[in-house]
C-alpha cells in the first residue's frame, strides 16, 4: 500500500447500498474501487461495466487479488463479522456498513482483531458529518447549552414500503430491533460521540399499521452513564422526518434535517438560549457519505486518524443487541386511576 494512495478497495456487497457507496467513492481521489464481490449475476455485469475484477465470495477475492489494500462491506447484516475478520486476518483495513455486527461480542471481536494487526476499522455513521450534526455537537462540546439533560429523537421513513418481497433488510434475522437496526441506531452513535457510555434501555417495538408488513414503531428509552437521558423513535410507515433536540440547564438546540443522509436537502438548526431568545438558521447539505469514506481512507493510509473510536461502535452495538434481545418486551405502563 502507498502512502500516496489511491486506497485500492474491494467492495463487498453491491446491493442498492454498495452501488451507492461506488457513486461516492468514484468523487474522491483517496479511495478507489478496484474490485468487487457478490455472488449475484446482475452484480458481476455491474462489474464489467467498470471494468474491475469481480468475485463471487470475499475469500476468492483476498486469494486472486493482489493489488488489494482494504476492503469495504456492504452486505446483509449477519454477514458482517465473519467477512471483517476475513479481511483483518488478511491484513486489510476494514470499513463495514452499520451496525458492525448484530452482537457486542461480535463488534469486541472485530475491534481487537484491528487493534491486534494496527488496522484501521471504519463504519458507516455518516450522520457524524453531516453539517447540521457537526454543528449541533459542537454546542454540546463548547458548553453552549450548559449541562445536556434529556435529548428527544425521531428519525422516521417509509423506505422500506418499496422493498420487494424477501428483502433481507425486513427479515428478523437481519433487523432484529425494526428499523433501529439499519437507520435509529444513527442517532443512538450521535448520542454516544456526544454523551458518552449508554448503561440502561428500555424500549417498545410495535406493530400497528396495516401498511408495513413488520414492528414499525421503534420507541426507546437511553440512560447514559453520564446522566443524561434520551428518547428516540423511528416509524417505517410514515415519509421521511428527522428531528434532534438536545436540552441542556441552559439553553436548547434542534435540528430538523429535511431529507435522509443522501438525500441532499438543508437542515435547519434552533437555538434558544437562557433568555429564552431563539435564532434559527438553515444548513446547506454537506457530503457526509464521502467524508466518512475519506477520513477512513486517509487513516489507512496513514494520514490521519479515523474520528469514530473502536469502544463507541461496540458501545453502540451493544445498544442494537440489547433492543433485539428484549424483542418488544417493554416495562409495562402504570394503570392510570379512572375513579
Amino acid at each position: 500500500m502507498s502512502a500516496d494512495g489511491p486506497l485500492k478497495t474491494c467492495l463487498v456487497g453491491l446491493g442498492w447500498w454498495g452501488r451507492q457507496l461506488c457513486g461516492e467513492a468514484d468523487g474522491t481521489d483517496v479511495l478507489e474501487i478496484t474490485s468487487s464481490v457478490d455472488p449475484s449475476a446482475e452484480s458481476a455485469a455491474f462489474a464489467r461495466a467498470r471494468n474491475i475484477p469481480h468475485f463471487a465470495t470475499l475469500g476468492e477475492a483476498l486469494n486472486g487479488d493482489t493489488a488489494i489494500d482494504a476492503v469495504m462491506i456492504a452486505t446483509p447484516h449477519s454477514l458482517h463479522e465473519e467477512q471483517c475478520l476475513l479481511a483483518l486476518a488478511h491484513g486489510k483495513p476494514v470499513f463495514c456498513e452499520k451496525p458492525l455486527t448484530l452482537t457486542a461480542a461480535g463488534a469486541q471481536r472485530i475491534v481487537d482483531a484491528a487493534a491486534d494487526k494496527a488496522l484501521v476499522l471504519g463504519i458507516g455513521h455518516e450522520r457524524r458529518f453531516e453539517a447540521g450534526f457537526e454543528a449541533l455537537a459542537g454546542l454540546i462540546a463548547a458548553g453552549s447549552l450548559g449541562r445536556v439533560i434529556f435529548i428527544d429523537a425521531n428519525v422516521s421513513h417509509n423506505l422500506m414500503l418499496r422493498a420487494k418481497p424477501g428483502d433481507w433488510r425486513l427479515s428478523g434475522h437481519e433487523a432484529p430491533a425494526g428499523l433501529w437496526t439499519g437507520t435509529g441506531i444513527h442517532l443512538s452513535d450521535l448520542i454516544i460521540a456526544s454523551c458518552g457510555a449508554p448503561e440502561g434501555v428500555r424500549l417498545e417495538l410495535l406493530s400497528t399499521s396495516d401498511n408495513f408488513s413488520g414492528q414499525e414503531l421503534v420507541r426507546v428509552d437511553l440512560k447514559m452513564a453520564s446522566g443524561v437521558h434520551a428518547t428516540v423513535t423511528a416509524l417505517a410507515c410514515t415519509p421521511y422526518y428527522g428531528r434532534y433536540t438536545v436540552f441542556g440547564d441552559l439553553g436548547w438546540a434542534e435540528l430538523v434535517t429535511l431529507a435522509n443522509v443522501d438525500g441532499g436537502q438543508d437542515a435547519i438548526l434552533t437555538v434558544s438560549q437562557a433568555n429564552g431568545v431563539r435564532e434559527e438558521r438553515r444548513i446547506a447539505p454537506s457530503p457526509a457519505i464521502r467524508t466518512n469514506l475519506e477520513l477512513w481512507a486517509r487513516a489507512a493510509l496513514g494520514r490521519g486518524s479515523y474520528p469514530i473510536k473502536p469502544d463507541q461502535m461496540v458501545l453502540n452495538t451493544a445498544v442494537l443487541e440489547a433492543i433485539a434481545r428484549a424483542g418488544g418486551r417493554a416495562a409495562p405502563y402504570a394503570s392510570i386511576p379512572t375513579g
